[in-house]
Order: structure tokens, then sequence, then C-alpha cells
């Protein structure tokens, strides 16, 4: 194993987020052995108190999502609403039932939708304490030799210790770090690398750190999650002075925090990472979503075709990598939490699904020392292709194939296939052959590529480059994306019959009877000279619609624009002849050149315009150029065609 760039240089350690939640009703124990079994080196259980003190792992303190406490009449009077942090909330609550009434809930997915697998297993399983969590590990422990670690998370602590009350309107009071310490100890769990205490608060990290943990003679590792510290909001507004909020408690915490702290980027700063590691944390734990950036979909789309648009945001291309920071202060850097469920994913910044190898495999280079994951059988197999250095790193696609990335297309073979549907992803350039096993292949980035299919049905999507494709043997559906695309034929002009039916080419070998629906691809080179396929893309038609026309083609237009491509109409002379339509002239009627310009931003691009390329088109319009013109620099543009996914026809090629 190669020397990786995490705090030791070890391998980073996988951590079953919630057990093996993706696959069994989350914080159970069978959810926990999964994760075990699936290669999880830490199980991670959160814990809150019920009414007469002990802890018991679930994600909060509101039973409605995840037992059948809705369901149970005798239960109904514990009904009420309560304020956690900060925040009202009306169900049941942990604190208000006794352990023993704890014991008679079952456990239930929570969300079945998405998980339709794992709610099958509803009502079959308990909710366990912390204790009988320590007693799982330690009975692996007995049966395999594996010293498996927990990294129990400290639910609301500032909920129970200062604000939360019981049903009868008394305070909890209650330290849930003191109790989950007492609680280690008394089972005899001390092990320092073996657990890990998280918290997003911080100052139950801070007493853990400086009272709780040397007085119980144990030394934990200490987890700062950053995403919200409701005690920071508390303790710092003067109006909860009468509630037991004190900023002191805060002194020796060497970064000037205030209630905003709690919210917003100060403790993702490099100065308030530093004051984290001096006083008491051993790791740093931010969400992935704050590091891999994103901004929010105008439009949901639907990943895998099963008619629910659940992705609702796209990757910018920024990072917020922290780990570097993390590294150089001495702590340990673990983000959260890496999901397959589609209404968990986001495109990229082409407009393309990131599967969950690319999340996996961006978190990684980043130099991890851990990885949360509701899917640990995933994790375990990243984690463990990553380190071995693997050039193709392949993933189970939950659709009986994988998903694999490949970073090194010599190292592209057969062994990451399945037999059944896969998709390759490449980012690079040069060659990249599918393996005879491997269906489907999607390009990315803008790196000029070619592409050798093999005897199956290949489904293919360039990427913003000028890609070249290679016909093989089978029926294949091919998108060149952005960029000036060709297909390359095995044949001469007259091996092959040439057709245009609903705006898509249809290419078909005489001899072999094999066709080739090809979209976005400009030209074809036969062995006995070149032809030009479309002188105008499908995509660009889509963009021309949307800039000029503010919307999506209809069938009919879209067929009649895409045969006039074929006969040779460019991109200009079309984008002209939009312009002049009555349809375009009726929109633009009234509108001053900044909102021309807004709307071909919105339009073409998808986001609103950014002052300095507003101000340029708009003095383009004033100095003259047609709205054509501009229109068509919109769809020409390197931004346009690095998100022509986006404008895919969805029959042609389908994410994912």
């Amino acid at each position: 194993m190669a020397e990786y760039d995490s705090l030791t240089g070890g391998a980073p350690q996988v951590i079953g987020h919630r057990g093996a939640s993706a696959y069994r009703p989350e914080h159970t124990l069978e959810a926990y052995k999964l994760a075990i079994e699936m290669g999880a080196e830490v199980i991670e259980p959160d814990v809150v108190m019920t009414k007469d003190g002990h802890l018991i792992a679930r994600h909060e303190n509101l039973l409605d999502h995840t037992t059948d406490v809705s369901e149970r009449d005798e239960f109904a009077h514990l009904y009420t609403t309560k304020v956690i942090n900060g925040r009202e909330v009306s169900g049941w609550f942990a604190e208000d039932f006794t352990l023993a009434e704890i014991k008679t809930l079952w456990a239930r997915e929570r969300i079945p939708d998405a998980r339709p697998e794992s709610a099958t297993y509803d009502d079959q399983f308990r909710i366990p304490t912390i204790e009988e969590i320590v007693d799982l590990v330690n009975q692996v422990e007995l049966e395999t030799g594996r010293k498996i670690g927990i990294a129990p998370e400290t639910k609301s602590p500032t909920h129970f210790a200062y604000t939360g009350t019981f049903i009868d309107g008394t305070l909890i009071n209650a330290d849930t770090s003191q109790m989950l310490v007492d609680a280690l100890v008394a089972k005899g769990f001390t092990d320092g690398d073996r657990v890990t205490i998280q918290s997003f608060d911080m100052l139950n990290l801070i007493q853990l750190a400086t009272e709780i943990m040397p007085a119980a003679g144990v030394d934990f590792k200490l987890s700062q999650l950053l995403g919200g510290a409701a005690d920071i909001a508390f303790h710092f507004n003067p109006a909860n002075a009468d509630k037991g909020a004190d900023p002191s408690l805060y002194d020796g915490f060497d970064f000037p925090l205030t209630a905003a702290s709690a919210t917003n980027a100060d403790l993702y700063s490099a100065e308030a990472i530093q004051a984290m590691a001096k006083l008491y944390a051993d790791i740093l734990a931010p969400s992935k979503d704050a590091i891999l950036r994103s901004t929010r979909l105008e439009t949901p789309v639907d990943a895998d075709g099963d008619g629910k648009a659940e992705i609702t945001k796209i990757l910018t291309g920024e990072l917020l990598d922290l780990s570097d920071i993390a590294h150089a202060a001495g702590l340990e850097y673990v983000p959260w939490t890496v999901r397959a469920d589609e209404s968990y994913m986001a495109l990229n910044p082409d407009g393309t699904v990131q599967l969950p190898v690319e999340e996996f495999v961006k978190l990684l280079d980043m130099g991890l020392d851990a990885i949360f994951t509701d899917f640990p059988d995933l994790g375990r197999a990243a984690v463990d292709q990553y380190m071995a250095g693997d050039g193709a790193i392949a993933l189970s696609n939950g659709r009986g194939g994988n998903d694999i990335l490949v970073r090194d297309a010599s190292d592209f073979g057969a062994g990451k296939g399945s037999e059944g549907m896969d998709l390759a992803v490449y980012y690079g350039d040069g060659t990249v052959v599918l393996p005879g096993n491997v269906e489907n292949l999607r390009l990315n980035g803008s790196s000029d590529a070619m592409v050798v299919g093999n005897a199956l049905d290949n489904r293919i999507l360039g990427n913003a480059g000028d890609n070249r494709f290679f016909e093989s043997a089978g029926n294949d559906t091919i998108n060149g994306g952005g960029g000036r695309d060709t297909l390359v034929l095995n044949g001469a002009r007259d091996n092959y019959e040439i057709g245009v039916a609903d705006g898509v080419a249809n290419i078909t070998n005489r001899g072999t009877g094999d066709v080739q629906r090809v979209a976005d691809v400009e030209s074809l080179l036969f062995t006995d000279g070149a032809q030009q396929l479309f002188a105008t893309g499908q995509t660009e038609v889509m963009g021309i619609y949307r800039a000029l026309l503010g919307r999506t083609a209809e069938e009919a237009g879209f067929d009649f624009w895409m045969g006039l491509s074929a006969e040779g109409m460019d991109m200009g002379t079309m984008t002209a002849a939009f312009a002049e339509s009555a349809e375009h002239q009726a929109r633009i009627a009234g509108k001053a050149e900044a909102d021309l310009v807004n709307d071909l931003y919105t339009g073409a691009l998808g986001r609103t315009a950014d002052a300095e390329g507003h101000a340029y088109w708009v003095s383009e319009l004033q100095a003259g150029t047609s709205l054509a013109e501009v229109a068509q620099g919109f769809v020409s543009s390197d931004e346009f065609q690095a998100r022509s996914t986006l404008l895919a026809n969805p029959d042609l090629w389908l994410n994912g």
C-alpha cells in the first residue's frame, strides 16, 4: 500500500453512519452488525437520553420518523410540542419515555421511499442502548479478532443540559456527555483508539476534554462536527442568561465567538480550527456538502428514470478543502456523509449526475482519515481500490451493475465490469477502450478523447471536447456532447444508409445491419472521405430555443430545425431565423438591453448574470451587435458547452 495523505499516512477508515443505514433501519444492532460485516472499522451511534437516564441510539430525540410510536395508542398522551435548538417540533420524544417503554417500540426505516429494501425490515428490530452496542463490538472482537471502534455522537446536548423539558414542563438538566463517559467506563470500554465522541456543539467537547475525561481517567478522541453549533447560539445570546447561558465558559477557546458563529463560516477558518486543536479537538468533521460546493437547480432532475425528479443541486466545481488546515493543526479530517440515494446526489458542473464513485474519489483525493457513509460496502470497496492504486474504481450501482470511474484508461479491464448494466466515466484524454462486458461510457470534462466501443449495444456520451468515436459492432447510441465531434466509420460512404428522424441521425451499416444512433456529432469520416452530419448540433438547437424563446423545444419544431441542420444550416443562420420569428419578437417587445441579456443568461446558461458579463453583453447590444449574434455567442460559449448535458435528449442518454 502506498503512503496516503492522511494525518498518519495510513488508509482512511470506513465509518458505518448509523450502521449500514442504507440497508437496515438506522441505529439498530442489525444495522451495526451489517456495517461491520460490510467492512466498516467504526460504527456511529447517535445517543439521546430516556426519562430514566439511559442513553439509547437515535439520530434525534424525536421518535416519530424511526419508530412505530405514532401507532401506539398507549403512548398517545405523550405527544407534545417542544423547542429543540430553537426550532418548534411536535411529536414523541425519547426523554418522555422510560427505557422499558422504549424497548416496546419497533424501529422503522426513516426514508422508506428512497430505501424500500430497508423498509422491509420495519417492525423487526428494537432500539439499542449504548451498553448493548458495546456488547456487540466486544462480541465481534471475540468471534473475529476485529477491534471495531465506536463513534457516539451526543445529540442536542444543549437541549438536554439547558433548555429542554420533560413533558410535564420540568427542566431535564442532564449532561449527556458525562452520562456517555460513565456508561463506557462502567462497561470497561475505554481504549482511546476505539472511542471517538462527536458533537456539533462545542461546549460539551470542551468540557469532555478539560473536565469529564480527566476526572474519569480516560482519553477518547473528540470530533468537532461542523454544520451548526446550538450551544454557541444559546450561550452568546444575552436573552438566555436566565436559563444559564454563560459565554465565559468558552474563555479558553482562543478565537472570538459570537452568536452568529453558530451558523456562519467562522468555525471553518484556519484560526478557529487551530483553536479547536489547541483546546480540545482531535478530529475535524465538516459536511461533504460544505466541501463540494453546489447551487440549487431551478428544476429538479430525475437521475434514474423512475419518474421522480429528486436531484435538486448542481456542483459549482469549487472545493472547500480543509484537509491541509486540519492536518497542519494536528487534526484528523473526517467528512460526512456519502450516500448513494438519488435525493442526496448532485449534478456535476456539466450537468451529468455525480455518481457515488466520483464523490468517494473526490473526497479521497483530499487526504482523509476516515469517511462516513450509509453504504459501508461501497465505502469499503472505494477505499480498498483507491489504496491499491487501481486505475479504474468500480462500485455496485444498485441496479445489478457497476459504476466505474476510469482514472487511467490503460488500467481499465473486464474485471471492473459485471454481468449487469455498467457505466464507465472517464475524465481524461487519449484513447479509452470499452472492455467487452461494459455497455456504457460517459466522458466528462473538456479533454479531447477517442472512444472505441465493443460488440455490445453501447451508449456513449461525449464531453465538451472535440471527441472522435469509432464504429464498433452492435447498435450504439452516441451523443457527442459539446465540442466538434467525429464518428469514424469502418467502410466507404456507399456502405452506409443515413437518415434523420426525430432530430437524430440513424447510420446503418448495409453489410452488418448495425445502426449507430447519433446526436451532437458534427461530422462523419468514411474510409473514402468525410461528410458533414449536422451543421448545428442538437444541443445547440435546444440552446437557441432557450436563449431566444425562453423555453424547451417542442418535438415538431425540433425535428424541423434538425432537418435543416442536416441540410447544412449553420448556427448563425439558424439563430437569425429564430430572432426573426413572431414568437421571439413578441417576447422581446418593450424590453431594455439589460433585460434581454438577463433572459439570455437564464435561458442559455441557467443562471443569473454576473456583473462583468452582463455589462459586456449590454455594451455589445448598444454597439450594434444583433441579439441573434449575442445569443449565438452564448450558445457557442465554453460555459454552455460544458453544461450541454443538461440539454441532452433524455431518450438518447440516460444519466447513470
